[in-house]
C-alpha cells in the first residue's frame, strides 16, 4: 500500500527538552507549522514521571529530572521554564546545602553560593586558600565561557567553521583540558580534588575523561543552589506540550520515525510508523529537527551517509549509564534526618575506580523527590547507580533475554546491594521501603531510546567538544540537532541545544535574540482576570456550617497572590484522587484588593460527590493543591450597574460574598438587594461577614430566608418565589440580577425573572458542569470513545464528560480549567453524537466546524474525536 503523505514547515523528532524548546521558539519567531513525533506513548522526554500503587499509597517517580540549578544569568533555569510553559511552574528551593558528598570516611554538604563554598573549603583546607579562590572565581567561569565559544564555533556554517574553530580552541584552551588535569594543577590535597569533582555524575563522565568545560558549566549552573519544580518534573513537559498545541503544533505519541529522507544532500522529510494502526506514512518538510541525540539521528539517515556518520560518532566512545532503583516508602525519610538534599554515596575518594566499578558498587546518587516537592502526599525516592552499560550488553537487543533468570537475578543483586549500602550509612532505612523496582541501561534504551542507555548523550569528553556532529548544524542541509548533544548534558543543557538549533534555523544565528526573548518573558505580569495555573497552600480551614468549609489559600512562598481575580470568578481545583486527577470548579468567596495575599474558597461536601468530600476529609492546613484560574464572566464591579440584586441559595452565595467584600473595600455606593436562602439556621453562611457588610454598605438591603426555620427564627422564611421578590424587590425589572445556587433554584429563577420584566441580558449566572456520581455512572449506557490521533480507545457512560472518560483511561488530553473557560481541551468530533453546552470558550465558527471541549462534552453514542 502506498504511504500517505502529509506536509509541515518543520517536523521535530522526539518530545524531549531540546525538541520542545526548538518547537516553542520556532512557533513564536517564525510561526512554523510543526509536527512533533514521539515514539512512545509518554511525551516530555526525561521530564516525565510514572506512578505505582500499593499498600494504600500512590508513589510518583521521576525518570530523569531530579534537580536544577538556581542560576542568575539570562538563560536562568526559572526564566527558561517560565518561557516554555507559559509561566506555569513554581519552584521549591532545596536545602541550603543541596548536595551532600559522602565518601564513607567523611562527608561535606555543598552550600549554595560560591562565596559560601569558598569559605567552607578554606576552613577545611586553609593552606589551599589561594588555589580555591582562583579556581572558583577565575577557572570555572573561564572554562564555562570557553565551552560556549567552542559550541558557537561548531554551529557556524561550514565556510566559517574552519576559520572560527582554531580561534575558539585557543579561547577555550582551559575548557578542553580534562577535569582531572585541572584539579591536579590547582590543588595538592587529593581530598579537596575529590570534593570539587564529585558532581561528575551530573554529566556522566569521570574526571580523567571529562572536558573541564563541561564540569565548569555544571558547577556554575549550581552556583546559586538548587531548585525543584513544585508538583514534580512532569509538569514541565506537559505544560510545554500544552503551549505548543495551543499555538497550533501537532504533537503525536506512538509515532516513531523510521527514516529521515534525504534528496540531493538535503533533508526533505521523514517516514513514520504509527504504532496504533501499524501503518506508515510520510511527512514532507522544509526542515527536520532531531531531539533524539546524535547517534539515533545518524541511524535514521540513508546509506552511505548514515553509516559514515555513525562510524564518526563511534570514535567518541560510550558514555556512562546507570541503574535506577525506584523506592516507595511507608513514611517520610525525614524521620532518619534527611531534608531533601541529594546524597552522593561513594566508597572512597578515587573517582576513576568508582566509575569502573560493578553495578551497585560505584557511585550512588540518592534523590528524595517527595522531600523536594511540597505538593507530594506520599514519599518516594530514586537511587541512581552509575555504571558502564557494557555490563548489560549480553542482554541487549533480545527482549526474551530480559526475562531470563540470570538477568532478573542480576537486577535483584544490584537492588539488594544498593539498599545494603544505604542502610549501612543510614540505619533503619530499609524498614521504610514498601515498593522497589530497578531500571537498567536497557530500560533507558527501551523507553527513552537512549543509545546504549546513555541518557546523558555523547560523552562529555575533550574529543566531543571538537567533533563536528556535536552541533545543531549537521552535514545535511535542512537537518538540525536539538538537545544535549548540540550543547551540554542535562535538562537545561538540552534546552540550550534547542535554543541553538532554532537560532541556526532562523538565520544569521539568532541565538542572542532568542535568549533575550526568553529573559524578557520573566518580567511579564498577569493582567487582572488572566488565568494562572499552579499550586497554592492551605493556610486555614474554617467550618462554616455542618457541611460547608472555607479554605484560605496563599502562595507557597508567602508572596502576594500570583494572579488577580474579579468578584464572582471561580477557580478549578486539580484534586489528586488516586489513581487520577479530577477537576472541580469552586467560586472564590473573597475579594481581591491590591496585592492580595490570600483568597478563600467556600465548599460544601456533597454527599454523592467524589472531590468535595475528599477536600473536607483529606486536605489539611499546610497542604498544597493545584489550582487554575480565575475563570468566569459572571462578575460584578461598580461600573457595571447602579442597582444590583443578588439571589443565592446555600453554598451558591459564595460569589456574592466576593462581590460584597469588593464593594466594601471600594466603599461603593451601589444599591444592592441580597436575598440569601438556606434550609436551616445552621446552614447560614458568612454570619460575621453579613454584619460587616451591612455596617459598611449603607445601600445594602440584605435578607436571609430560611426554608425550615426553628421556632426562634424571626427573619424571612419559606422559599424565594414570586411573592417574596415582588415584596422585597418591587423594582426588580429595572435592575441587574445575579443568580447562583442549587439547580432547582436557578431553573426556577430563569423561568420567574423574565415574567417579572427582567430582561434576559440583565440576568447573570454561572453553572458548572458537574461529573456524574458513582450511582449515575452505574445506570448509564456504555459508550466507546476513539481518540483517533493517538490510536487509543476508552470506555465510558452516556452523560459522562469526555474529559473524565479520557482521564480514567490514561489518555493524554490537555486540561486546565475543566469548566469550559480556557479552551485547552479543544478537539474536533469525527463521528458520533455528543451533547455540548453553548457559551463556552469556543467561537461560533469552531462550533460549526465540529469542535468541542472535552470537559463539557458528554457523548450520547460511540464517539470518535481528532485527539
Amino acid at each position: 500500500m502506498r504511504d500517505s503523505i502529509e506536509d509541515a514547515d518543520t517536523v521535530i523528532i522526539g518530545t524531549g527538552m531540546g525538541a520542545m524548546t526548538a518547537a516553542r521558539l520556532l512557533q513564536d519567531q517564525r510561526r512554523d507549522s510543526i509536527i512533533m513525533l514521539e515514539a512512545h506513548t509518554t511525551l516530555g522526554g526525561m521530564t516525565h514521571e510514572f506512578q505505582r500503587h500499593g499498600d494504600g499509597h500512590q508513589w510518583s517517580f521521576a525518570s530523569g529530572l531530579h534537580y536544577l540549578g538556581k542560576t542568575e544569568d539570562r538563560f536562568a533555569t526559572a526564566n527558561t521554564i517560565r518561557y516554555l510553559t507559559g509561566d506555569r511552574i513554581q519552584w521549591q528551593d532545596l536545602p541550603e546545602r543541596y548536595d551532600v558528598f559522602d565518601w564513607g570516611s567523611g562527608h561535606i554538604g555543598i552550600p549554595a553560593g560560591h562565596m559560601r563554598l569558598e569559605d567552607e573549603l578554606t576552613r577545611r583546607f586553609p593552606t589551599e586558600s589561594p588555589a580555591i579562590r582562583r579556581y572558583l572565581r577565575r577557572s570555572l567561569p573561564a572554562a564555562a565561557r570557553g565551552l560556549t565559544i567552542i559550541n558557537i564555533a561548531n554551529s557556524l556554517p561550514e565556510r566559517l567553521r574552519s576559520i572560527a574553530r582554531p580561534l575558539a580552541r585557543m579561547a577555550g584552551k582551559l575548557a578542553l583540558k580534562t577535569t582531572k588535569d585541572v584539579m591536579q594543577a590547582h590543588f595538592q590535597s587529593p581530598e579537596l580534588r575529590a570534593i570539587l569533582a564529585f558532581q561528575w555524575g551530573d554529566y556522566g563522565q569521570s574526571p580523567a575523561n571529562t572536558a573541564f568545560g563541561f564540569h565548569a558549566t555544571i558547577a556554575m549552573h549550581y552556583a546559586g543552589g538548587a531548585i525543584f519544580p513544585i508538583g514534580g518534573p512532569a509538569r514541565i513537559g506537559t505544560k510545554t506540550i500544552d503551549m505548543i498545541r495551543q499555538a497550533g503544533g501537532d504533537v503525536r505519541a506512538g509515532h516513531r520515525v523510521t527514516d529521515i529522507m534525504v534528496d540531493d544532500g538535503r533533508a526533505t522529510g521523514v517516514r513514520v510508523h504509527d504504532k496504533a494502526s501499524n501503518s506508515s506514512y510520510l511527512i514532507e518538510a522544509a526542515n527536520v529537527v532531531s531531539g533524539i541525540g546524535a547517534r539515533r539521528t545518524a541511524e535514521l539517515l540513508p546509506e552511505p551517509l548514515g553509516p559514515i556518520l555513525q562510524a564518526e560518532l563511534v570514535t567518541l566512545g560510550r558514555n556512562i549509564s546507570c541503574c535506577i532503583l525506584f523506592l516507595g516508602l511507608s513514611t517520610s525519610p525525614s524521620t532518619l534526618g534527611f531534608d531533601g538534599a541529594n546524597h552522593w554515596l561513594f566508597e572512597g575518594l578515587d573517582h576513576e575506580a568508582a566509575a569502573g566499578a560493578m553495578p551497585g558498587e560505584g557511585p550512588l546518587y540518592v534523590s528524595f523527590g517527595s522531600l523536594k516537592d511540597p505538593a507530594s502526599r506520599t514519599h518516594s525516592l530514586e537511587v541512581m547507580a552509575l555504571t558502564d552499560p557494557a555490563h548489560f550488553d549480553r542482554w541487549a537487543g533480545d527482549d526474551d533475554a530480559r526475562n531470563a533468570p540470570d538477568y532478573m537475578a542480576e537486577k535483584e543483586r544490584i537492588a539488594a546491594r544498593i539498599l545494603e549500602r544505604i542502610e549501612k550509612r543510614h540505619p533503619g532505612f530499609q524498614e521504610l521501603v514498601l515498593h522497589q523496582e530497578l531500571a537498567t541501561p536497557l530500560t533507558f534504551g527501551t523507553y527513552q531510546r537512549a543509545a546504549d542507555g546513555a541518557f546523558y548523550g555523547l560523552p562529555a569528553s575533550p574529543e566531543r567538544m571538537v567533533n563536528r556532529l556535536a552541533s545543531p548544524r549537521w552535514p545535511v542541509e535542512g537537518l538540525y540537532l536539538a538537545g544535549q548533544d548540540a550543547m551540554t548534558p542535562g535538562i537545561l543543557g538540552a534546552a540550550a541545544g534547542g535554543v541553538r538549533a532554532a537560532g541556526v534555523m532562523l538565520g544569521r544565528d539568532a541565538t542572542p535574540k532568542l535568549m533575550a526573548s526568553i529573559a524578557k518573558s520573566a518580567g511579564r505580569k498577569l493582567r487582572a482576570g488572566e488565568p494562572w495555573n499552579g499550586f497554592l497552600k492551605v493556610a486555614e480551614i474554617e467550618l462554616e456550617s455542618p457541611t460547608v468549609k472555607s479554605f484560605t489559600l496563599v502562595s507557597p512562598d508567602g508572596a502576594p497572590m500570583p494572579f488577580q481575580w474579579k468578584p464572582g470568578q471561580f477557580l478549578t481545583l486539580h484534586a489528586q484522587l488516586s489513581p487520577k486527577t479530577m477537576l472541580r470548579s469552586y467560586t472564590i468567596s473573597s475579594a481581591c484588593g491590591d496585592a492580595a495575599t490570600s483568597l478563600r474558597l467556600t465548599i460544601k461536601a456533597q454527599p454523592d460527590g467524589r472531590v468535595s468530600p475528599w477536600l473536607h476529609d483529606e486536605l489539611k492546613e499546610g497542604d498544597l493543591i493545584e489550582v487554575a484560574g480565575p475563570f468566569g464572566a459572571c462578575t460584578f464591579e461598580p461600573s457595571d450597574a447602579d442597582q444590583l440584586v443578588l439571589i443565592g441559595g446555600g453554598v451558591g452565595v459564595t460569589p456574592f460574598a466576593s462581590i460584597l467584600d469588593d464593594l466594601t473595600k471600594r466603599r461603593a455606593n451601589t444599591r444592592v438587594t441580597a436575598l440569601f436562602g438556606f434550609r436551616t439556621q445552621n446552614d447560614i453562611l458568612f454570619k460575621e461577614e453579613m454584619v460587616r457588610w451591612c455596617e459598611a454598605l449603607p445601600n445594602l438591603d440584605l435578607h436571609v430566608i430560611v426554608s425550615e426555620p426553628d421556632e426562634d427564627w424571626s427573619g424571612e422564611h419559606g422559599r424565594i418565589d414570586r411573592a417574596l421578590l415582588l415584596r422585597l424587590v418591587p423594582d426588580i425589572a429595572q435592575t441587574r440580577v445575579h443568580v447562583c445556587g442549587p439547580e432547582g433554584l436557578m431553573d426556577a429563577m430563569f423561568d420567574l425573572l423574565p415574567s417579572l420584566g427582567v430582561a434576559k441580558q440583565a440576568i447573570h449566572s454561572e453553572k458548572f458542569n458537574e461529573s456524574l456520581s458513582e450511582a449515575e455512572l452505574a445506570k448509564g449506557a456504555s459508550v466507546t470513545v476513539t481518540f483517533a490521533r493517538q490510536g487509543r480507545t476508552a470506555e465510558g457512560k452516556v452523560g459522562q464528560s469526555l474529559l473524565d472518560i479520557a482521564q480514567a483511561a490514561g489518555v493524554d488530553v490537555p486540561m486546565v480549567c475543566g469548566a469550559g473557560s480556557c479552551g485547552a481541551c479543544r478537539m474536533r468530533v469525527l463521528a458520533g453524537a455528543v451533547k455540548h453546552p453553548k457559551g463556552t470558550a469556543l467561537s461560533a465558527t469552531e462550533e460549526a466546524d465540529g469542535y468541542i471541549l472535552a470537559c463539557q462534552a458528554r457523548p450520547q453514542s460511540d464517539l470518535s474525536v481528532d485527539a
